[in-house]
């Protein structure tokens, strides 16, 4: 369309040319109408000259454009390169994840295979425990040893003892550990109440004394106290079932690598960490059911505390 315009404004202009050669005007006729034709191609010049700079100035704009597409493409590479990284590093994280599972299941092998050989290999053997037990308990013959206790027999008889008040020495010796000591006793657990009984045995003795010391006091300082011990051996359970969840994960990661074990000889590996995990896992989650009942038990405590309360206002 422009085109068009352009070549008939060109063909009038070549006309009115070849007009004044075949019919010449006067000279003040002449010169109007030379005034009148520069003066048109003048504002044509500036028309052209100004759409000249609006296109160079879209033209500008077109290549910052194309600049930022580049810069955007550029950042959109670098994006997918960060994903796959992030993704082997997460496969990394998980196999890594996996050896420390491996490495550690390996470990709690060994440590019980220590632990059950010099504890038997202990009955029999005459201790001195009167560091920590006093003067008559110089010579305990060892019956036996449980995670929980020592076994021995005195001149006044047989009598268990608990791990935590032996000597350090013996302790380390035959490998005692509030953990082994909670698995063995909610392995031990039968009903609610017995889970309860050995989720407290289980306790370090600091917690033993703050159940102790309920006792003590106001029914409104007995009433915080419990309170207290209700929302920490909830986040305590809590935790334990995590543990239990994340066992469970492991477990089922290596149950999952099985049927792609390239020898017999890691397939049993693999079955052996498996069901080494769902033990674990189990465990765990032995102690979370001691740790609720235990939660209800002093549930049951603040009600009955809350009750006393009252009734003694009421008396005031």
């Amino acid at each position: 369309m422009r085109i068009d315009q352009r070549l008939k404004r060109s063909w009038a202009r070549s006309i009115l040319v070849w007009g004044l050669f075949v019919f010449p005007l006067k000279g003040a006729d002449k010169k109007s109408l030379v005034e009148s034709q520069l003066e048109s191609q003048t504002v044509a010049l500036e028309r052209v000259t100004e759409r000249h700079q609006r296109k160079q100035v879209e033209l500008e704009k077109f290549r910052g454009y194309a600049a930022i597409a580049k810069e955007l493409e550029q950042v959109a590479l670098k994006l997918e390169e960060a994903k796959k990284t992030l993704a082997t590093l997460e496969e990394r994280k998980t196999a890594a994840g996996d050896r420390i599972s491996e490495v550690q299941l390996a470990f709690e092998d060994y440590r019980d295979q220590y632990r059950k050989a010099e504890r038997e290999a202990a009955k029999g053997e005459v201790l001195d425990l009167s560091s920590t037990k006093g003067e008559g308990y110089s010579a305990c013959e060892v019956l036996g040893v449980s995670p929980l206790h020592l076994r021995v027999r005195r001149p006044n008889g047989a009598e268990g003892i608990a791990f935590q008040e032996l000597p350090k020495a013996i302790q380390d010796r035959f490998q005692f550990s509030d953990d082994e000591a909670g698995r063995y006793a909610a392995a031990l657990a039968k009903s609610d109440a017995a889970r309860a009984k050995a989720y407290r045995e289980w306790k370090q003795a600091g917690a033993q004394e703050a159940l102790k010391e309920q006792q003590g006091g106001s029914l409104e300082e007995q009433l915080e106290r419990t309170q207290q011990l209700v929302s920490k051996t909830q986040k305590e359970g809590d935790q334990l079932k995590l543990k239990g969840n994340e066992w469970r994960e492991r477990g089922l990661r290596f149950w999952k690598g099985i049927p792609a074990a390239k020898s017999e000889a890691s397939r049993k590996s693999l079955e052996r960490m498996a069901s080494k995990a769902d033990e674990k896992a189990d465990e765990f989650y032995e102690l979370f059911k001691a740790a609720r009942f235990e939660v209800a038990r002093l549930e049951a405590i603040v009600i009955e505390l809350k009750a006393r309360i009252a009734e003694e206002a009421q008396k005031k």
